[in-house]
């Protein structure tokens, strides 16, 4: 499922890593081997991505995307000497981020 953003928003690209279902809490070093823009041009190539929570296996990466489109992020990281890949979609649109909170309905 793709994140939506808006123009000039912060996208964080969240990753968690687990080995049969569990946090897998060593490290193990994600990487974010390219972010694919709409144009087809790489915005990032071997960056690392930041720990946010090493004990839930919990690791972020942030970037400011500058035009509308959809953008590729990928991923790759290491598990017991097995490297794995993954793989994110982003879109980023013009407008405004508008929040509405659910509401009852009686019937």
């Amino acid at each position: 499922m793709a994140s939506s953003y808006v123009l000039g928003s912060t996208v964080v690209v969240p990753l968690q890593i687990t080995e049969g279902g569990i946090a897998f809490t060593e490290n193990a070093s994600p990487t974010i081997v390219k972010i694919i823009s709409p144009d087809n041009t790489f915005l990032v190539t071997d960056a690392s991505m930041t720990a946010v929570d090493q004990a839930y296996g919990v690791y972020s990466y942030s970037f400011t995307p500058d035009t509308v489109g959809n953008y590729i992020v990928i991923i790759t990281y290491e598990v017991d000497s097995q490297t794995y890949t993954t793989m994110e979609h982003v879109i980023i649109g013009t407008g405004t981020a508008i929040a509405i909170a659910p509401r009852a309905v009686a019937r």
